[in-house]
């Protein structure tokens, strides 16, 4: 019988297809008719439980070294629960990998084998690889009750949709009512579990999310990188969009869209925007994507706060939400959140950038206004601001503009076009109001009062925002 397990895991050749399965050659084509006939020959003879034992011990120990070959370990829950994420994300893939070529390559192969030997005798297939299937779904359900990071949510999506891709075949496969009931029940339960725990997984990175809090401003009011965390990992999920809208609208309910509790605005915001676009395509996954996008704004309200300038607070936002903007318009996402979102949110980070320029610019400007409002933060703010004299005012506005200049040349908007046009905002506020003061005083001010010209200022305006502070000295002069 030495013959029966010879082939090992690199003889496996592609065979017939059945049924659009993969059928390999396990052993020998030539040998089959003599086990065959030996088989025949055992059980005619009385010796049929000799026969099944020996020939599934044979077959026990091909597929050991199948599992061996791909890596396969004999991992406890225990184990794998004490796996840190890079050894479990490994691990996972290897799953995901080896539980594919089980069942579409090695046990449509294994049991299409065993109907060739023994034809309807199911025991000697079902003995041979109940134990290493088993094997395979206890690494499945120790990934389901493992903790539900977010990290882990991909992974898991990812072993699930195989699990139910591959329902049909392990039916297929274990359809003998007595000797298949325990593996087809196991993998069902296996199955519910790992669904359960990526729907729990979902709504604890929507917790992750609003609890994610700040001690310090961000640097630069640049791009958080929460942000950039949940714009991705959203991104990253509309590959299993049709299993993650079916994962939560099994389970669909008001109370997962207030997991965690949000401010009251945001819950109406979500209902507001998704009865509006009335989406007919994963209808779950969107209010869910809706609702993690309102949570993830109401965070950086809160983080914007941190900082002291108000200019810095809209820098920071604007580059924030167009962030999310940007990714939506850019990727699958823009299926998911639709026009309405994409318009509105658009709206919002150009509303940033409006605001941003009447707390920048204003103050510096007011030195320039004929009515002597100066009030910024530099020289001349104050009671006495509306009796400034001409030089005074350029002084005053000198003064204000360098130190909006080293301040703002450390903040960062890292999007190249986005930069641009902040900019070129800022510019046409401040060249036309300067160029209208300076045409007109130019001559009554002694020059050394008038420390730059208009093309001095443009060039001084394309340093804002590069994230590198630069200062002026008194004594610039083009």
């Amino acid at each position: 019988m030495a013959s029966f397990g010879a082939a090992s895991t690199e003889d496996l050749v592609p065979g017939r297809n059945s049924e659009d399965h993969i059928v390999v050659d396990l052993i020998r084509p030539e040998v089959i008719s003599d086990l065959k006939n030996i088989a025949d020959a055992m059980i005619a003879s009385g010796y049929d439980r000799e026969c099944i034992q020996v020939c599934t011990t044979v077959r026990k120990e091909a597929l050991d070294e199948f599992l061996y070959d791909h890596e396969v370990e004999k991992l406890s829950i225990e184990d794998v629960l004490k796996m840190d994420w890079a050894t479990l994300n490994t691990s996972i893939k290897k799953w995901v990998r080896v539980m594919r070529n089980i069942v579409q390559m090695y046990l449509v192969s294994e049991k299409s084998l065993n109907s060739q030997i023994f034809g309807e005798l199911n025991e000697i297939f079902v003995d041979t690889v109940k134990a290493p299937v088993m094997q395979l779904l206890n690494f499945g359900e120790a990934v389901s009750i493992g903790p539900r990071q977010p990290e882990k949510l991909l992974r898991i999506l990812e072993m699930y949709e195989l699990v139910s891709e591959l329902l049909p075949e392990i039916d297929s496969l274990f359809s003998d009512h007595h000797l298949g009931l325990s593996v087809r029940t196991e993998y069902r339960e296996v199955m519910r579990r790992l669904g359960d725990c990526a729907r729990a997984t979902f709504l604890e990175f929507k917790s992750a999310i609003a609890s994610d809090v700040s001690s310090h401003p961000f640097p630069g009011g640049a791009v958080h990188p929460l942000t950039n965390y949940v714009m991705n990992y959203l991104m990253a999920l509309t590959d299993f969009s049709q299993t993650l809208d079916s994962l939560l609208m099994e389970h669909e309910d008001g109370e997962d869209l207030a997991i965690p509790p949000s401010p009251p605005d945001v819950i109406n915001q979500v209902e507001e925007e998704f009865t509006y676009d009335s989406p007919e395509k994963f209808v779950a996954m969107k209010r869910h994507f809706y609702s993690i996008a309102s949570v993830l704004e109401a965070n950086l309200q809160v983080k914007s706060k941190l900082y002291r300038d108000v200019s810095l607070r809209h820098i920071f936002l604007l580059n924030n939400i167009h962030y999310m903007t940007r990714k939506v318009l850019n990727s699958e996402l823009k299926h998911i959140f639709g026009d309405r979102w994409n318009r509105k949110h658009t709206w919002k980070f150009q509303q940033q950038a409006t605001e941003y320029e009447r707390a920048t610019w204003l103050p510096v400007l007011s030195f320039l206004k004929e009515d002597g409002s100066g009030s910024g933060s530099g020289f001349g703010s104050g009671s006495g601001s509306r009796n400034l004299r001409p030089r005074e005012r350029f002084q005053g506005f000198n003064s204000a503009f360098e130190e909006v200049y080293k301040a703002q040349t450390g903040w960062l908007i890292s999007d190249e076009r986005l930069r641009e046009d902040v900019r070129t905002k800022a510019s046409m506020w401040v060249i036309q109001a300067y160029w209208t003061f300076y045409s007109r005083h130019k001559n009554s001010v002694s020059e050394r009062y008038i420390k730059y010209s208009t093309d001095d200022l443009e060039k001084l305006l394309l340093d804002l925002f590069a994230g590198s502070p630069k200062s002026l000295s008194n004594s610039y002069r083009r």
